[in-house]
């Protein structure tokens, strides 16, 4: 019974290694277990090089070199070592160990096959990515060449519905009135008549009519508000003097002693016409007779307050402003106008915003 399952088993054995594979491979290295892990991969590496060549030719999509060596190189579970004879060598030259190794490796052709397969099908898969984005650059290609037909298009639209409205506008020519009796010109807007000048060579009829119309606007323009004359402007100096006058006699009559700069310099009195003196109290005081609604600005009172502090920084020693050589601690800077109405709202914001130092009185003339 002992015998004839020892010779079952050599029997099995000697089946299994005539299915293995002998391969021999040697490498060289400093010790002796790298030496011979390194005969070991070369002996693996060779054995499925081999088959996988073989295994290539019969395949119907044959694999490239690059897609062999790439499933050679892959840690795999279905190539296994069933024995080897390792053989040592120590070279005193170079030190180093160099390993022989002969060996008979078991090798599962199926699974080796199958990665073959599938790797040769991942180059099906680049092939069908490159053709994606070929198509994908063609499909660029059109769609950029589409966007360009149809701005091109949209030109083209553009232009034809330019022309339509430039006959149109030709023949609307004929609808403006064509005698300057019509009151069609005098209704017309400014820049109407200045569409029909330029364009005279459109309309000629009615760009000679238009003419005449913004000559007559003009002329009439003169009459309604006609330039103020050497004469108009002497009497406005004249008023300015007199109201100046006026004004100092009012401080005057309250006891204060009142210098005429406005009348006396002139252009040169700095912004301020009157300098009224009463006590510890001085008072600059600007004088406008403008009658007209908002005639005096915010612009114009800041104008002034500026030149009332020019003046007393000028003239200021120790906190005090000197005049005449005394010395003045209560001062105010005074707008006189003849109506609130003359004033412009803004310019109250400013006597708000210095209403300690500076403020308007009303001041009205007696005719």
């Amino acid at each position: 019974m002992v015998k004839t399952v020892l010779i079952s088993v050599l029997v099995l054995s000697n089946i299994a290694y005539s299915k293995a594979i002998t391969q021999k491979a040697q490498a060289s290295a400093t010790t002796k277990s790298e030496a011979c892990h390194l005969a070991t991969q070369k002996a693996r590496q060779k054995v499925l090089l081999v088959n996988a060549i073989k295994i290539a030719k019969k395949l119907d999509k044959k694999p490239t070199d690059k897609q062999i060596q790439y499933v050679i190189t892959q840690d795999s579970d279905y190539i296994q070592i069933v024995s080897k004879k390792l053989r040592t060598n120590y070279s005193k030259k170079t030190g180093h160990i160099t390993c022989s190794i002969t060996g008979k490796f078991k090798l599962d052709k199926k699974v080796l096959k199958s990665k073959l397969i599938d790797e040769t099908n991942k180059k099906s898969w680049t092939d069908k990515a490159e053709k994606w984005i070929k198509n994908s650059q063609i499909y660029h290609y059109v769609s950029t060449t589409n966007g360009m037909l149809t701005v091109f298009a949209v030109f083209v639209f553009l232009w034809l519905l330019k022309l339509i409205f430039a006959k149109k506008r030709e023949k609307s020519s004929t609808n403006y009135p064509k005698q300057y009796s019509d009151n069609s010109y005098n209704n017309m807007s400014r820049s109407s008549l200045n569409r029909l000048v330029k364009n005279i060579d459109t309309y000629p009829i009615a760009g000679k009519y238009a003419v005449r119309e913004i000559q007559r606007r003009l002329k009439q323009s003169e009459i309604d508000h006609p330039k103020s004359t050497k004469e108009d402007i002497e009497n406005k100096k004249l008023y300015g003097q007199m109201y100046e006058r006026y004004v100092g006699k009012q401080y005057e009559a309250q006891g204060y002693v009142v210098e005429y700069r406005g009348i006396e310099l002139k252009e040169l009195d700095g912004g301020i016409d009157l300098i009224a003196t009463k006590d510890d109290e001085l008072l600059l005081i600007q004088c406008k007779y403008w009658t007209q609604k908002d005639s005096i600005t915010h612009k114009m009172i800041k104008e002034f307050y500026g030149n009332c502090h020019f003046y007393m920084d000028k003239n200021s020693q120790n906190s005090e402003t000197i005049y005449k050589d005394k010395r003045y601690t209560d001062i105010a800077c005074i707008y006189a106008v003849p109506s609130i109405a003359s004033l412009e709202s803004s310019a109250h914001y400013v006597f708000q915003d210095n209403k300690e130092k500076c403020r308007y009185k009303i001041v009205k003339m007696a005719k």
